[in-house]
């Protein structure tokens, strides 16, 4: 999301995710406007997260998380989806 605002020559973005992000965004791009979908979406949870936690997790395969297949199923599509996105940036 970062590099697609960069690199877009568009004033205006509408960010329907996390708001925490909109804090970088700005920043990195003043020139530009950012505008929540809403205001409620905040994870406290997000905020928690830091670069050692991700390290420690991956490395020592700590704090594992299970979801059930037929959830797994269903967001399996969309979050494929992103990721080609993401490495087309």
């Amino acid at each position: 999301m970062c590099r697609y605002v960069q690199k877009n020559f568009v004033k205006d973005f509408i960010i329907g995710t996390e708001t925490g992000i909109l804090y970088k965004l700005s920043k990195d791009n003043s020139d530009k406007n950012f505008y929540p979908v809403t205001n409620l979406a905040q994870c406290p949870n997000m905020k928690k997260i830091t670069l050692t936690k991700v390290f420690d997790a991956l490395v020592n395969m700590k704090n594992i998380v299970s979801v059930p297949d037929d959830i797994r199923q269903k967001a399996y599509p969309p979050i494929y989806k992103m990721l080609q996105i993401a490495s087309q940036g």
